[in-house]
């Protein structure tokens, strides 16, 4: 090893690493409007309502990953959002998701802390009382979820 190359290991970083968030943002407030007394694969797929004759062949768990795989496709939705708890911006920057298909998939690809669209659906995650407030940027019209 050079003497040289030991003297540029000594020297300090020159690279400045910066992060800008996304603003106050908008929040979408997820969370089923109904009690889920049976949190099986089979009830879930009954509340969404829509089991193509392809996916009957399937086991009820497989069946469902493959709905909310093909319902997150038609989301408006970024491909990773930050999750919190709780709605800590005034009530115009709130919006509250409506279709029950959506709110199924996002508890689906939501753990407590963010969203992603690519993970594998976790079936369990989809359960009564459990209400998430995804953080999303400002400039989509998230109002169509």
């Amino acid at each position: 090893m050079s003497s040289r190359s030991l003297r540029n290991m000594s020297i300090a970083p020159k690279t400045t690493i910066s992060h800008q968030g996304i603003g106050l943002g908008i929040r979408l407030v997820v969370e089923l409007p109904l009690p889920l007394s049976d949190p099986t694969p089979e009830a879930v797929l009954k509340l969404v309502g829509r089991l193509p004759q392809s996916l009957r062949k399937l086991s009820p768990e497989d069946a469902l990953r493959q709905t909310i795989e093909s319902i997150v496709e038609h989301l408006n939705l970024p491909s990773a959002a930050p999750v919190r708890g709780d709605i800590d911006v005034p009530a115009d920057r709130v919006r509250t998701c409506t279709d029950l298909a959506a709110i199924i998939a996002i508890l689906a690809k939501s753990s407590d802390r963010l969203y992603l669209r690519d993970k594998a659906p976790i079936v369990s995650s989809i359960r009564s009382g459990r209400r998430l407030v995804l953080v999303l940027p400002d400039e989509r019209d998230w109002s169509q979820q």
